[in-house]
């Protein structure tokens, strides 16, 4: 695996195994205390890891935090609006 294809995967265990996720299928994570949750095409994963560690691997360019709890991958996203009192 050379150095592009390696910056464009996730390597995570989960499920008793480690699986590889590439960043680009990304549609959103959530954050759930000391884990997240990976959205990806149909699927979603559980990943015992901090957003915060997940958001250093991710391109800002295609990355946007919503919310201290969120990202989405602006590739898929449509539209935004703010939710009622500006949350």
């Amino acid at each position: 695996m050379d150095k592009t294809t390696a910056k464009s995967r996730l390597l995570f265990r989960t499920d008793g195994g480690i699986h590889l996720l590439r960043i680009d299928e990304i549609r959103w994570i959530e954050s759930e205390g000391d884990y997240v949750k990976t959205y990806a095409d149909l699927k979603s994963r559980l990943v015992r890891m901090l957003l915060t560690k997940i958001l250093q691997r991710l391109d800002t360019a295609d990355f946007l935090r919503i919310h201290r709890s969120a990202v989405v991958n602006l590739l898929y996203s449509r539209k935004a609006s703010p939710a009622p009192y500006g949350e």
